[in-house]
Order: C-alpha cells, then sequence, then structure tokens
C-alpha cells in the first residue's frame, strides 16, 4: 500500500492507536484476536520481545521458518508464549507481557495494552 512501510505502519507516523474494546479486561488482552492487533504494532523487535518472554532461540527460529509473513510470525510467538506460560494469573500474564514490551523499547504498546485490560 502507498505510504505504508513493510511492516504495516505508516511511513513517519508512530504505532497507530489500537482499537478499543467495550469490554476490555485481562482476558481481551490475551485472546487470539487482540494479538492480531498487537501484532500488526510490533516491528522488528518482536525477536527480541520473544526472548524478554522466556521463549529459547530455537523456539524463535522456528516460527520464522514455519510462518510466511511478519504479522503471522509475531502472533506465532504471542500465542506460544501463552500457551508455554506457567502462569494462570491473567493479570500477571498481561504484566509481564507490558514489561518485556517495555524492555523493548515499547513502552507505547505497553501503554496501550495496560489501557485495554483495564490495570493501571
Amino acid at each position: 500500500m502507498p505510504g505504508m512501510s513493510e511492516e504495516g505502519v505508516e511511513s513517519g507516523n508512530q504505532s497507530p492507536v489500537m482499537p478499543r474494546r467495550s469490554t476490555c479486561n485481562e482476558s481481551t488482552v490475551l485472546c487470539d484476536l487482540y494479538f492480531s492487533d498487537l501484532a500488526e504494532q510490533i516491528g522488528a523487535e518482536w525477536t527480541q520481545l520473544g526472548i524478554r518472554l522466556g521463549l529459547n532461540q530455537a523456539a524463535i527460529d522456528h516460527i520464522t521458518e514455519d510462518k510466511l509473513t511478519a504479522v503471522d510470525r509475531r502472533v506465532a510467538m504471542l500465542q506460544l508464549w501463552k500457551n508455554r506460560s506457567s502462569c494462570s494469573d491473567k493479570r500477571k500474564m498481561v504484566e509481564e507481557l507490558c514489561k518485556a514490551l517495555s524492555s523493548c523499547g515499547r513502552g507505547d504498546l505497553a501503554g496501550d495494552v495496560k489501557e485495554t485490560a483495564g490495570i493501571s
């Protein structure tokens, strides 16, 4: 698309604001539909994010080989993290995701995730 980067974000702009859902909570953030929204905003730092979420390099490499599009790779990484997590507390999982996003330089997305989850 004209004016769009390979990553799906308009050139020259910060990441667009993610859509807000009418019923937002921790479960909203951890669902596949939200992961798709989030994946569209995550850039090349997705591998670093996966590592900070506890995935190993072999898992990242497998996702890279298996998925065709950048967004599919990012969604697969988020799903794998969620499925491998031993934490049953959804709020703690959201906080873990936010911490990892912030440590990758994506505090903007961490703020969006917190807002969507209703975490202050």
